[in-house]
């Protein structure tokens, strides 16, 4: 059973006792946390979550009630959480004001530090190392930019993912 809370966003102490619980209000800390769960902490499988490889090397694991929350990428080998993604259902906030599912030109306008990556398919933050801004179209072609919506807020800890090969002894859960 997982357990939801929302605003206000409950204790260290009421956190400790509830190992399995997210927390879809949760402000989304770049590089850091989201949703309750912290960047490099170990899956816990007593969660019992959906999941599925996404390669030889990482499991993503999802909530299935409600759908669409947040999803966990697993390195497969050490069983550290790399890489969270906030989806279409999750209220939290980035850096206060910006939620799934606003509209990618509008958050470029107010916030000049994402640049795109063709090659990855998102935006990036030079501002907010270990955040991406996913966009709702898969791939999308110069014409759609200006009805691209966040389709999901990532952060992640580059530095793992860079170096997960080596590191592997050192972060064995």
């Amino acid at each position: 059973r997982v357990e939801y809370f929302s605003t206000p966003a409950p204790t260290a102490a009421l956190r400790a006792l509830h190992w399995h619980s997210m927390d879809i209000y949760a402000d989304i800390l770049p590089g850091r946390s989201l949703g309750g769960f912290a960047l490099l902490e170990c899956y816990d499988q007593r969660l019992g979550l959906e999941y599925a490889p996404i390669s030889t090397h990482a499991i993503r694991y999802s909530f299935p009630n409600p759908n669409d929350t947040v999803e966990l990428n697993v390195d497969v080998q050490t069983g550290i959480i790399y890489k969270i993604s906030a989806l279409t259902n999750y209220k939290g906030t980035l850096l206060g004001s910006i939620h799934v599912g606003d509209s990618i030109p509008d958050v470029l306008q107010n916030d000049s530090s994402f640049i795109y990556d063709d090659f990855e398919m998102a935006y990036f933050s030079e501002g907010s190392p270990g955040v991406a801004l996913e966009p709702d179209v898969y791939d999308p072609w110069p014409e759609d930019f200006p009805y691209l919506r966040i389709g999901a807020i990532t952060i992640f800890d580059a530095e793992y993912i860079r170096n997960a090969r080596k590191l592997t002894l050192d972060y064995t859960c």
